[in-house]
């Protein structure tokens, strides 16, 4: 089966593992097992030792000596037990005319291991000359409850086509797409819709060379579910430098005192509990689970370490209880080897994804009878149809109660949300824009409430009319203060400054319909003031605060802005163009 030369050679090689983790907890949910000591063999590359195996035909025979050394080293880990292997697979070894299925199953049986604790990362490194082939393995590797993993996704110019067919479980960005993507607007802008895309088809998706924590920040806040970089560890074969929790990433959450609010208080309210049933149970349970719970016509499944691989349906096993030897054959070992058989593909988000995307991903799988909830990556419980319907009619009522009855804008909790978020995008300019009408109580007074609704009516339809953009946050903190929010990739004041200036503009020249002839003539109305004595005031006006936040600026709590505002309110009223400006990197006011 395999020469002495190759055995000697396998004996050489080692295997260092790099965890693969939860940016969320700090918590490893895999290592990826990477082959070392290639080079003291006299290989320029690792490639080179899987070529001459391949050129010597003998790739499939060296590839099951190797499997057999990761799998037992992967046993020494403390807490393998609680973690998955993922193990790059070349797909070369298809072509061997030796091939044949089963080996792996052989080899995690000896260690007590189960199928799903390991996963076959691919990559489009070989091009795999039959695609029906490739199927027909993959088709066997999820029968057999095997995770498929496709691995340096964006690296090459077929990846598209493999994830297609592959169809897999998991989706690993390759480092091109990951370096400097906090920088690299293309970079962000291509992985947030993959991403997108990957969780809408329910796939895992897996950020890995990442190598600062602005690298870390962003894919997180892309919503990558798992990471993998020298950030976090690098290789090591020194399997104690492994640990199941990085303390230094979960810190880095309790660490932030700026509470980002999210759905998960309302999916925590409608989750249901169904019970589940484990894919290597045998089919005796799941008959008396159907038995015992006769309002269930389905049950989430989960592997031995409580991560969910879909749900089993009643409808997939009654043509076998219904016919005459059916019961017989599911009891049958020899022709259903497990539950996997069973399983059909469910949706599986995280409970801190948004009800918007947990709704979108629902229903770009119409087939589906809902959606699984994990967290930290283990099943925590199901929405139906119903509980996602209830969810979003109590999101619908919560956003009404939190926006302005007049204009329909969003209130102060939106708006400071709005700033939290903000204050958490560490890669771009963030600006905030306070508008305040000048001198309006006096105008109410004198031309009445009536008149003092249009005027704030008007100007939020200015403001929805020239900032329409979808990055950009219009707000109704009340009476006559409003809120713009606004992203920049770079710095640009000016920009933000003149668009300022239009909106004053604009709504001067609106509100100038409200007044008698009389009083546009002059310039100004009688009315009293707040000590109730008639004065003279000009024509109603606004006034327009701008703070820049800079990407290094964003350790700054609302405190901080709330006191730099309150200065420079002041400074914009006395100012020509009612404008003023502040940018805490330069801590510089400015009157334009």
């Amino acid at each position: 089966m395999i020469s002495e030369k190759w055995q000697k050679m396998i004996d050489v090689v080692d295997f260092a593992f790099q965890p693969i983790i939860n940016p969320l907890t700090g918590v490893t949910f895999a290592v990826e097992a990477l082959i070392r000591n290639t080079e003291n063999l006299g290989f320029n590359a690792i490639n080179e030792f899987f070529d001459l195996a391949y050129k010597e035909k003998l790739i499939f025979y060296v590839d099951i000596e190797l499997r057999k050394k990761v799998i037992k080293k992967f046993t020494d880990i403390d807490f393998y037990k609680k973690i998955k292997l993922f193990y790059n697979y070349d797909p070369r070894i298809l072509e061997m005319q030796e091939y044949r299925i089963g080996e792996t199953e052989a080899i995690l049986e000896k260690y007590s291991l189960s199928n799903e604790q390991v996963c076959f990362e691919l990559n489009e490194k070989y091009q795999i000359n039959c695609i029906k082939t490739l199927k027909f393995f993959l088709n066997k590797l999820k029968e057999r409850g095997i995770k498929v993993a496709l691995d340096d996704f964006g690296s090459g110019f077929a990846g598209f086509e493999l994830f297609y067919y592959s169809e897999p479980d998991f989706l690993k960005f390759d480092r091109f797409l990951i370096t400097d993507i906090n920088n690299d607007i293309k970079k962000k802008s291509f992985c947030s819709h993959i991403v997108n895309l990957a969780k809408i088809l329910g796939v895992i998706v897996i950020a890995e060379g990442i190598e600062t924590e602005k690298e870390f920040a962003t894919c997180k806040e892309l919503g990558f579910d798992l990471i993998q970089g020298y950030y976090v560890e690098k290789p090591t074969l020194d399997l104690s430098k492994l640990k199941y929790v990085y303390e230094d990433i979960k810190n880095l959450e309790s660490k932030n005192k700026r509470k980002i609010l999210t759905d998960e208080h309302l999916i925590l309210k409608q989750i249901i509990k169904l019970d589940t049933i484990n894919v290597n149970d045998n089919i005796k349970i799941l008959f008396e689970k159907f038995h015992d719970k006769l309002s269930y016509n389905f049950f989430p499944v989960v592997d031995n370490q409580g991560f969910p691989l879909g749900i089993i349906h009643e409808r997939n096993i009654k043509k076998y209880v219904y016919s005459p030897y059916g019961k017989d054959i599911l009891s049958n070992k020899s022709v259903i080897k497990s539950l996997n058989t069973f399983v059909n593909e469910c949706p599986i988000v995280d409970i801190k994804t948004s009800q918007d995307k947990i709704l979108e991903i629902f229903v770009n799988n119409s087939d589906s009878e809902g959606v699984i909830i994990t967290e930290n990556m283990k099943y925590s419980g199901f929405l139906n149809a119903k509980s996602l319907l209830n969810i979003l009619n109590e999101k619908n009522l919560s956003y009404a109660r939190e926006t302005n009855p007049l204009t329909k804008l969003p209130g102060n909790i939106l708006i400071n949300q709005y700033i939290l978020d903000s204050l958490e995008q560490k890669e771009c300019y963030n600006y905030f824009i306070y508008f305040d009408f000048d001198n309006f109580k006096p105008f109410n007074d004198k031309f009445g409430f009536r008149q003092g609704d249009r005027a704030i009516m008007m100007f939020a339809d200015i403001l929805k009319k020239e900032f329409f953009k979808s990055h950009i946050f219009i707000g109704h903190i009340g009476g006559d203060d409003f809120f713009v929010g606004l992203e920049k990739s770079k710095k640009n004041p000016n920009e933000i400054i003149f668009e300022t200036k239009t909106i004053i503009e604009k709504f001067i020249d609106g509100v100038s319909s409200f007044y008698p002839k009389e009083d546009l003539e002059k310039g100004y109305y009688i009315s009293a003031d707040r000590n109730g004595l008639k004065k003279k005031f000009v024509l109603l006006s606004v006034s327009a605060a701008i703070i820049e936040i800079h990407p290094s600026d964003k350790k700054l709590s609302q405190d901080n802005i709330s006191e730099q505002l309150a200065i420079l309110k002041k400074v914009a009223k006395n100012s020509y163009d009612r404008i003023s400006f502040f940018s805490f990197t330069e801590e510089l006011i400015m009157a334009c």
